[in-house]
């Protein structure tokens, strides 16, 4: 509750819920928090290969769009901006842990669960490495597309289930002989996890192959993030390294888990770098090994971005109180599958070509731009704001930081986190919810925006606060002030 007009810190370390007085803000609160919408880590796409999970189908099937918000007041964007983000994030969190705190101590020790790192001489992260990895072989078992396309009889979307009891049935006939000589008894071995789709990309693609044995290969694959992020991906080398070792002929020789099937198909249907590398792959054409190569780079480089995405903090409440129990990479995995990933990927892919005019483009080109797009995109951050509370006694003057992300304004302004120029280009083609700082993990960018020389139309769907601006959602939630 805010006491007079002055906003009150203890509660908001506390993530107390903040009664603004002002019946437009109240308004505001409710229609970007009804029926679960901070739940959504991105629009629903606009036409989805299955029925998406409830939140994204309940979100789907109400046009859930972004605001854009007016004001003549300076202060409004900043206001706005960082109540909306704090109650998205306060209302992420605190499902997740009632007891949660908003201090930097506590936020520290929310950690991300797709770490990369070495433990007690025990790589952490090998499961991870299933989400990261971009094999043709799934991409290609796994298209929808082609799925629904030998399903002409189809007059309504299947159920995901059914998608992935058909990609199952393939990938077992494949691996049938892989898994013949695993061990029938003793502990689940994680490993197939990640080495059978290099298994079946050694033998149905030969420039995989030529895409593994690259010296440098777990530099091309990564995107360049900060010092922090660096140090929690400091057993990145390795796990590569490691699962190089299936190029010399190693494979697992343990029992495979009994989802192992299931798991295989999710990721063939929704998996992050499987869903990256067959969106980049319908953009533009390729017929020689050196382009297929970087493809698979680029989408190696999508899927280490929607992992940063998938690793924040709000991310992490979000699917962990949205999907079942279990392992968090399963649980990410599931999480895509529920919100049509692929199809979202695609639809924004081919907005990126088409507003890039990468119609003629050789492919080097078109793989570039597009990637750096969406990676842009991924791991834009929200700049801090910050709140002075002034005390009348001297030197008593506190300053306060609050985060924004549920919500950014559109000032093309610099901003203490990212360039003023950068933060306009990429806010401007963001789709799904970037990496932006703790709040909800989401971005909000105007779909017109103001400067000096007019209204410029932005490729995201909005809809004003009086209901003038609507169109298809392509960009992820909630609102945009400026």
């Amino acid at each position: 509750m805010f006491s007079g007009d002055k906003l009150p810190w203890d509660a908001v370390q506390s993530y107390e819920r903040l009664d603004p007085p002002n019946a437009r803000l109240r308004a505001l609160f409710a229609d970007c928090l009804a029926d679960d919408q901070w739940k959504l880590l991105w629009l629903p796409p606009t036409l989805p290969y299955w029925r998406l999970g409830d939140v994204f189908e309940r979100a789907r099937e109400s046009s859930f769009t972004k605001r854009l918000i007016f004001s003549a007041w300076q202060v409004v964007p900043k206001a706005v901006a960082m109540l909306v983000s704090y109650e998205v994030e306060r209302v992420a969190l605190t499902n997740l842990d009632p007891d949660a705190k908003n201090t930097a101590e506590d936020r520290r020790r929310r950690r991300g669960l797709l770490r990369l790192t070495k433990a007690e001489g025990r790589l952490t992260g090998m499961p991870v490495l299933a989400l990261l990895y971009p094999s043709p072989t799934l991409a290609e078992l796994g298209d929808p597309l082609a799925i629904l396309r030998e399903m002409p009889e189809r007059r309504s979307l299947q159920n995901a289930d059914e998608l992935v009891a058909m990609v199952r049935t393939r990938l077992q006939r494949l691996l049938e002989r892989y898994l013949e000589d695993a061990a029938s008894d003793g502990p689940d071995d994680e490993a197939w996890y990640w080495a059978a789709p290099i298994l079946l990309d050694l033998e149905r693609a030969p420039h995989a192959r030529k895409w593994w044995k690259r010296e440098d290969l777990s530099w091309q694959w990564k995107v360049r993030e900060d010092e922090d992020e660096e140090d929690e991906d400091s057993g990145w080398e390795e796990h590569v390294a490691s699962a190089k070792r299936v190029l010399g002929g190693w494979k697992p020789t343990g029992r495979p888990p009994a989802d192992l099937l299931d798991m295989l198909a999710k990721l063939a249907l929704a998996g992050p770098a499987v869903c990256a590398l067959r969106s980049l792959s319908r953009i533009v054409r390729v017929n020689d090994d050196e382009s297929r190569i970087l493809l698979l780079d680029g989408a190696g480089k999508i899927a280490w971005a929607l992992r940063s995405m998938f690793d924040r903090p709000e991310s992490m409440a979000v699917i962990r109180t949205t999907a079942a129990e279990g392992a968090f990479w399963k649980q990410v995995l599931e999480y895509s599958l529920d919100g049509g990933l692929t199809a979202a990927m695609d639809e924004y892919l081919h907005l990126v070509r088409d507003l890039a005019g990468l119609f003629d483009c050789p492919p080097n080109q078109v793989i570039e731009v597009a990637t750096e797009t969406v990676c842009d995109a991924l791991t834009l951050r929200s700049a801090p704001q910050y709140g002075r509370a002034l005390h009348w006694r001297p030197a008593q003057r506190k300053l306060d930081e609050e985060r924004r992300a549920a919500s950014a304004r559109t000032s093309p302004r610099a901003s203490a986190a990212l360039s003023a120029t950068n933060r306009k280009q990429s806010s401007a083609t963001s789709k799904s919810v970037p990496r932006s700082t703790r709040p909800s993990g989401r971005l909000c960018s105007a779909a017109l925006q103001s400067d000096k020389r007019g209204w410029i139309f932005m490729p995201t769907a909005m809809r004003s606060c009086t209901g003038i601006c609507r169109q298809t959602p392509w960009i992820s939630n909630n609102v945009s002030v400026g």
